[in-house]
């Protein structure tokens, strides 16, 4: 028991100074030994890691619900909200952070859904930064006025991404099916910004959106408003998850990479910034993992894969049991998201509902 415990607080300590450097890097992420240092962590050190025990260091997604105001076209949440299902309570969702700690993950990503929504959100940020994990939460930014991110501020949150679909309000409310929700996600960046609290701005890049200028427009909107913008593929998932016209040929994932700048403009996580840079799925690497409004355990937020309930067994045993199944033992590098790559889609839709609605994995969590 003395040697557990010891290695506990050895594991503890490890993951909080593993924290501090990550965000006393955060300003200096343009730095090319940086980046070279940082690169090298992620394609060596922290599989290493995850081989010693699932899910340390890592980032889990938890959804605290699937309950929002908005109603967007691309939503990847539309097939989770199940009536005959109860959200996480408050209590379970506190013993989840703190099981999270002992798995040894570094960051909880608050996601929904719109996360705003839980009363409960400043107290779960609270624990988990009290347990010495970083916190980021995705919103929609009706919700992030200056109370509400003063409350945030104070509870200890690190990122905050808020939503843009367009640089155009118009075009925005339209898919996100609310008006005037461009005018207050822009508000939120600007009091983010006024309260020092680090923001970025979330968009996806439609084959449209790349070729009518309004990916560049997005840039420059971005710059203006002081915050780094981040940019997700369209992914075959949610209300997209058969339309494969969505798809970004060759030439559209060049002109999403022309569009990639240092410091200022990034695909999906911060190491890909620049147009020679790769796709780097943290799912396949085994580097995040989900947990949904329900509890069960996938992939990814996209990937509507379940592997096992929290509710049912041990959260390490369904994390060891995803990240050995047949579903990450072969390719790990992709173009784009896996799901919109015919091979790995083929594999996945094997298991997958039809309509993209999670399913459980067959043979007990395998692919």
């Amino acid at each position: 028991m003395a040697h557990y415990t010891a290695m506990k607080q050895s594991m503890d300590y490890a993951i909080r100074v593993i924290n501090r450097i990550k965000l006393s890097l955060v300003p200096h992420a343009n730095n090319p030994l940086v980046k070279i240092l940082v690169g090298l962590y992620y394609a060596y050190f922290q599989n290493f890691l995850s081989a010693l025990l699932p899910g340390l260091d890592c980032t889990a997604m938890l959804a605290l619900t699937y309950d929002c105001q908005c109603r967007c076209v691309h939503c990847s949440a539309a097939g989770y909200r199940d009536a005959g299902k109860r959200y996480l309570s408050p209590e379970e969702v506190t013993d989840t952070i703190i099981k999270l700690k002992t798995l040894g993950v570094s960051q909880v990503y608050f996601f929904g859904g719109e996360p705003l929504l839980s009363r409960e959100l400043p107290d779960y940020i609270r624990l988990a930064k009290s347990l010495g994990m970083l916190t980021q939460l995705d919103t929609n930014g009706l919700l992030l006025d200056e109370p509400m991110i003063r409350r945030l501020k104070i509870a200890g949150i690190d990122f905050i991404g808020i939503s843009l679909d367009s640089d155009k309000a118009g075009e925005h409310d339209r898919l996100r099916g609310v008006p005037g929700s461009y005018e207050r996600a822009v508000a939120a960046v600007k009091a983010c910004r006024k309260s020092s609290v680090k923001c970025f701005i979330s968009t996806y890049a439609t084959k449209e959106k790349l070729r009518d200028g309004t990916m560049r427009e997005l840039v420059r909107l971005s710059k203006g408003l002081g915050a780094r913008l981040r940019i997700l593929s369209p992914i075959m998932s949610g209300r997209w998850f058969n339309h494969n016209e969505i798809i970004l040929d060759k030439e559209d994932i060049g002109g999403l990479k022309n569009l990639l700048e240092n410091d200022a403009v990034f695909w999906e996580t911060y190491a890909v910034d620049n147009p020679r840079a790769h796709f780097f799925c943290h799912a396949v690497k085994k580097m995040q993992f989900y947990i949904s409004a329900y509890g069960d355990i996938q992939p990814c937020c996209f990937m509507p894969l379940r592997f096992g309930n929290l509710r049912e067994e041990p959260l390490p045993g369904i994390v060891r049991r995803m990240w050995t199944s047949s579903l990450f033992g072969r390719r790990s590098n992709f173009p784009d998201c896996p799901l919109n790559d015919k091979k790995f889609r083929e594999r996945f839709c094997a298991a997958a509902d039809e309509r993209g609605l999670p399913v459980t994995a067959k043979g007990a969590g395998g692919v």
